[in-house]
């Protein structure tokens, strides 16, 4: 499934810098004005597509999330949302805890990755905590500026 802002729906960068918002910094912003949060759009969309999947009666299967990139905290929210629901839960290519995005004085397209004020709270590797630590597989971390982590 494409989620808004991937696939189709991929926009071109526009109002805002994609060499550092990435392609979807504007559509961040205009969430962000009217008090939501793209991720947050993202987590409604994978939920909207298994109820689909489901409500079809063509799919009742125990269903796994992947989320690639940018998607990767996308999952883990949708996840965390239904604990329980999923039996495993991917992130390829994504960025293990806002927390060093924080701790970067520059990153690239880690925006769309955030959720507002949610940081105060709680971090990624929370969100893993309350899904369940075996059943999250975290492939190919990637550091802020979207270089893959060595040290594993």
């Amino acid at each position: 499934v494409d989620v808004r802002g991937f696939g189709e729906t991929k926009t071109r960068a526009w109002r805002a810098s994609g060499e550092y918002f990435g392609n979807n910094g504007a559509e961040f912003f205009f969430a962000y004005q009217v008090g939501r949060s793209l991720m947050g759009a993202r987590m409604i969309d994978v939920m909207a597509a298994e109820q689909s999947l489901r409500s079809s009666g063509e799919h009742d299967l125990p269903m796994e999330l992947v989320g690639v990139g940018a998607a990767g905290p996308v999952v883990l929210h949708a996840a965390a949302m239904n604990p329980g629901r999923y039996p495993k839960v991917t992130t390829i290519g994504a960025i293990e805890s806002w927390q060093t995005v924080f701790d970067s004085p520059v990153t690239i397209h880690q925006l769309e990755n955030t959720a507002h004020a949610a940081w105060k709270f709680y971090d990624l590797p929370d969100l893993v905590k309350v899904i369940g630590p075996e059943k999250v597989v975290i492939e190919n971390p990637v550091d802020v500026m979207g270089r893959p982590l060595t040290d594993r």
